[in-house]
């Protein structure tokens, strides 16, 4: 009988190893990544803005946002994407803007970094600019297709709904944000802080 059941739990923990082994081929990555990867949270840096020459002599103000790794022993990969765009109607109501999915935004120093870059404890990423004489804010989309407007005029309120991946993988929570401008020119970060309006909202699941 002893040796009847020796040879049964033999058999019992081949048959775990083997579904133990299965798992890690099949799922190892996504579990890892699960559970020890980095997890990003994405936010407003500076909502002033930096004011920077642009190469033709016009100036730009910049604005950007802070990509905060929670898991700092890991790093990995990202994008961060936009994956709506909602604009403020005459009666209050946001309407999505038809997109073909998520558009990524590019990276500050973006002819280094381009629009995946490797995220350690933290990073820096482009959000949108105003170019002076301009009359929009514009989204830092790496890809602009056709039908997707990627812009928010003067006196208009819209809502960007933004999502971090790692290594493709989206992350868990989301940031959206609320932005308008009402047109204004400022050298002054102060002065340009009041006429540009950058609010984060509470954050959601990603989808």
């Amino acid at each position: 009988m002893t040796a009847e059941w020796a040879g049964v739990w033999v058999q019992v923990a081949y048959a775990v190893i083997t579904l133990l082994l299965f798992v890690a081929a099949v799922w190892g990555d996504l579990l890892r990544r699960r559970w020890a990867g980095a997890r990003l949270a994405v936010c407003v840096n500076n909502p002033a803005g930096v004011l920077v020459p642009r190469g033709s002599g016009r100036r730009v103000w910049f604005f950007h946002l802070r990509v905060r790794n929670r898991r700092r022993y890991s790093t990995g990969v990202a994008t961060v994407t936009v994956t709506k765009l909602e604009y403020c109607n005459e009666r209050g109501v946001f309407v999505p803007e038809v997109f073909p999915g998520p558009l990524p935004l590019l990276w500050a120093y973006s002819e280094v970094y381009g629009v995946q870059r490797t995220v350690g404890a933290e990073a820096i990423c482009d959000l949108g600019f105003i170019d002076e004489g301009a009359s929009a804010f514009v989204l830092a989309l790496a890809v602009r297709p056709n039908n997707v407007t990627g812009a928010i005029q003067r006196g208009q309120v819209a809502r960007v709904h933004l999502v971090a991946e790692v290594d493709g993988y989206p992350q868990r929570e989301s940031c959206v944000l609320e932005i308008s401008w009402n047109g204004e020119w400022s050298d002054d970060a102060a002065t340009m802080f009041a006429n540009v309006k950058i609010a984060a909202l509470p954050a959601q699941g990603a989808r």
